[in-house]
């Protein structure tokens, strides 16, 4: 694999950790306190997506990584549109390199 490759990988990872965080803040954003259950498995996912990935063990046979599946319409842009570049990497990148 690529150094580029990886670092790429793990910085969009990181965007996605980081805009997560940004919204779960109750006292700038209290509209998002409903979600923070939710947010809260994010963080977790995210942080078993980048642990599979850095031990070489991130199954690369998926449609989707799960993470994409857990986002809802009432997220902010910002959150839906790392997490889509986030899946989109991982589908153009490194899906299908086992084939």
């Amino acid at each position: 694999m690529k150094i580029y490759q990886k670092f790429a990988f793990i910085k969009v990872l990181t965007t996605c950790r980081r805009l997560i965080s940004k919204y779960r803040d109750k006292e700038k954003y209290p509209q998002y306190t409903l979600f923070d259950t939710r947010y809260n498995r994010m963080m977790d996912e995210l942080f078993q997506i980048k642990e599979a990935y850095l031990s070489g063990k991130l199954a690369t046979d998926f449609k989707a990584l799960e993470i994409t599946n857990m986002l809802d319409r009432n997220d902010p842009e910002e959150i839906i549109q790392a997490v889509l570049k986030l899946n989109q990497f991982y589908i153009q990148q490194l899906r299908g390199k086992l084939f």
